[in-house]
C-alpha cells in the first residue's frame, strides 16, 4: 500500500471510531421521573420551577401537564436548585419559613414584621391555588395609621383570584374565600374583598345589593351542586338550572277565632230570708176601756207577721277566642327546573357496557352495534332514571301539576376531530428518528468513510496507469530487461571464515531448521 494511502486510511479509522464512540455516548438515554411523583403544581409553582433550573443551568426537564419530568440521574441537583431558590412546594417548605431563614440580627422589628406579613400572604395565596377551580390568586394585606383615640388601627385584605377557564366563580367559592382569609388575619369578613377577574364589578355589585337576585343564584348554585354530585358517574354532563323566586320577602299572618258558647270564668249565689212579727194596735188608752169590759181574744189576731226573702246569682262569663299569629320567610323558590346535557358518546359507552354484561364471553370487537332503534330506546330509559333520580331534589310543586317537565334531558353531539390513526411501530419510529437524527446522519459518515478507506486499500496495489507507461504520446527509449536473480538457497550455511564452533551456534539461533539440515548431512557422509 502505497504511504498516501496508508495515512488516508489511519485518518478514516480514526474518524470511525471517534464516530463510533460519540454515537454510543449521544444514543444513550437517560431514565426520567416525575421530580415530585403525581404532586400536581400551581402555574405559579412551575414558573417559579422555570426560573431556579434556568438560574442553576440545568437542563433535561419538561412539564407534563403540571408535573415536571427530569432525568433520574439529576434529581438531587434539580432538588438542590429549588432549595436554593426557595421555590419548593407548599408542603416541603414555606414562604413564612423562608422569610424567617432569611432575616438577619441587624433587622429592625418592622423590616422582620414586614417579611413575616409578606411570607404569610405569598403562603395563602399558595392555599387558595390548591383549590381545583383557581389558577392564580394575590392575597394584599392593608394595615392603615394609627389615628388619634383609636385602640386599633384599621385593617383590610384584598384578594385577587384568576379561575380556571372563562367562568367566574360560583358565590359559595367567594363567601369560603373570604371566610378563609378573614380568618388567617384574624379580621372581620366585610373587611375581606375578594375580586374575581371573570366577573365584572357591576354584576358583583348588583348580586349583593339585590336580595331577590342572590338568593335566585343561591337557589341555582345549591341545586345544580346537588344535581353534579348525582350525576358524577357520567362523564362530560352539563347542568343548568333555573329558579323562579317569590318576590315576597316577608309574611306575617294574624287570625283571631270566637267559640260559639261563652266559657264560665266564676259564678257567685246570694240568698237572703227574713221574718218579722209585730203587735197590732190595742185601742184607745187608759183604764176604763182597758179593765171594764175586758173580753176574750184571739193571740193570732193579736199579732201582725212579715217575711222578706232575697235570692242574688251572679256568673262572669268570657267568649273563647283562638288567636294564631304566622310569619313566613319570603323569596321562597316556586319552581325550579333543570336542563340535563348529555354527550352522544355516553349513549355508545352505555351500549357497550350492556352489551359487555349480557355476553361476558364476547370480544369487544365482535359485540352487535347499536342501531338507530336501540339508541332511541336507550335515549328514553337513561332519560327516565335521570328524571327519577333529579325530581325528588327539586321543590315539591303544586298537587295535580305534572312534576316531570321540571327536568329536561338533552343531547350533545361530540364534535371529534377524524384522527388517523397509526401502527405503534411506526409512530415509534417516528419519535426514535426525531430524537436519533444527528446519531443516524453520523453513522452514515462513518459507514461513506469506511468505504473510502477500502477503495483506498485495493487501490494502493494497482499497476500503474497506461497513460504513464505509454508516456502521453512521447517516444520514449525501451526501458533495460530486468536482471535475473538467482534463487538463494536459504537451507545453505554460509562459512564467514570464524570457528566452525560459532558458525554453528549463529546458525541455531537464526534457522535452526537449516542447522539440522547440515548436522544431518554431516552424519550421512560420515556414515
Amino acid at each position: 500500500m502505497p504511504m498516501q494511502s496508508r495515512v488516508i486510511a489511519v485518518l478514516l479509522v480514526t474518524a470511525i471510531a471517534v464516530s463510533l464512540a460519540f454515537l454510543v455516548k449521544g444514543g444513550t438515554t437517560d431514565e426520567t421521573v416525575y421530580l415530585f411523583g403525581d404532586t400536581v403544581h400551581t402555574e405559579s409553582e412551575l414558573n417559579a420551577m422555570d426560573v431556579a433550573f434556568g438560574q442553576a443551568q440545568l437542563s433535561g426537564w419538561r412539564t407534563e401537564g403540571r408535573r415536571v419530568r427530569v432525568p433520574a440521574s439529576q434529581r438531587p441537583q434539580f432538588l438542590a436548585a429549588l432549595e436554593d431558590a426557595a421555590s419548593l412546594p407548599p408542603g416541603l417548605r414555606s414562604n413564612l419559613e423562608a422569610m424567617m431563614d432569611s432575616a438577619g440580627p441587624f433587622d429592625s422589628d418592622v423590616m422582620v414584621r414586614t417579611k413575616l406579613m409578606v411570607g404569610k400572604q405569598q403562603d395563602i395565596a399558595r392555599s387558595l391555588e390548591q383549590m381545583h377551580d383557581i389558577r392564580f390568586a394575590v392575597v394584599t394585606y392593608t394595615q392603615g395609621e394609627r389615628r388619634p383615640f383609636q385602640a386599633k388601627r384599621d385593617e383590610s385584605a384584598a384578594v385577587m383570584i384568576t379561575p380556571e377557564g372563562s367562568l367566574p366563580l360560583e358565590r359559595g367559592r367567594v363567601n369560603t374565600i373570604r371566610e378563609y382569609v378573614a380568618k388567617a388575619f384574624g379580621l372581620d369578613v366585610n373587611d375581606v374583598n375578594v375580586t374575581d377577574v371573570n366577573s365584572p364589578d357591576s354584576s358583583s355589585l348588583a348580586d349583593e345589593e339585590d336580595p331577590w337576585i342572590r338568593r335566585e343564584r343561591e337557589v341555582e348554585e345549591a341545586t345544580r351542586r346537588q344535581i353534579m354530585k348525582q350525576l358524577s358517574y357520567i362523564e362530560g354532563v352539563v347542568v343548568e338550572v333555573n329558579a323562579e323566586i317569590d318576590s315576597t320577602l316577608d309574611t306575617e299572618q294574624t287570625r283571631v277565632q270566637y267559640d260559639a258558647q261563652p266559657t264560665t270564668v266564676s259564678e257567685k249565689t246570694r240568698k237572703i230570708s227574713q221574718q218579722s212579727n209585730r203587735p197590732l194596735v190595742g185601742g184607745v188608752p187608759g183604764t176604763e176601756p182597758n179593765a171594764i169590759g175586758n173580753r176574750a181574744r184571739n193571740l193570732e189576731d193579736l199579732a201582725q207577721t212579715s217575711t222578706m226573702s232575697d235570692d242574688t246569682k251572679e256568673s262572669d262569663r268570657v267568649v273563647g277566642q283562638t288567636f294564631e299569629k304566622s310569619r313566613t320567610l319570603g323569596l321562597l323558590p316556586t319552581r325550579v327546573t333543570a336542563t340535563i346535557t348529555l354527550p352522544t358518546s355516553y349513549y355508545d359507552k352505555y351500549w357497550l357496557d350492556q352489551q359487555m354484561r349480557d355476553n361476558p364471553d364476547t370480544p369487544a370487537e365482535e359485540l352487535p352495534k347499536a342501531t338507530t332503534a336501540d339508541l332511541n330506546v336507550l335515549r328514553d330509559t337513561i332519560e327516565k332514571e335521570i328524571q327519577g333520580l333529579v325530581t325528588p331534589m327539586l321543590p315539591q310543586v303544586a298537587a295535580g301539576e305534572d312534576a316531570r317537565p321540571l327536568v329536561t334531558v338533552v343531547d350533545m353531539p361530540d364534535l371529534r376531530t377524524p384522527v388517523v390513526e397509526e401502527a405503534d411501530t411506526v409512530g415509534q419510529a417516528l419519535t426514535w428518528l426525531a430524537d436519533s437524527w444527528k446519531s443516524i446522519a453520523l453513522l452514515l459518515l462513518g459507514v461513506f468513510a469506511l468505504f473510502v478507506a477500502r477503495s483506498a486499500v485495493s487501490g494502493g496495489g494497482k499497476d500503474t496507469p497506461a497513460e504513464f507507461t505509454e508516456g502521453f504520446g512521447l517516444e520514449l527509449p525501451a526501458p533495460p530487461p530486468p536482471e535475473e536473480k538467482k534463487p538463494e538457497d536459504g537451507e545453505k550455511m554460509t562459512i564467514t571464515g570464524g570457528s566452525l564452533q560459532d558458525e554453528l551456534v549463529n546458525l541455531v539461533e537464526s534457522n535452526p531448521e537449516v542447522a539440522a539440515n547440515v548436522i544431518r548431512g554431516w552424519v550421512g557422509e560420515a556414515a
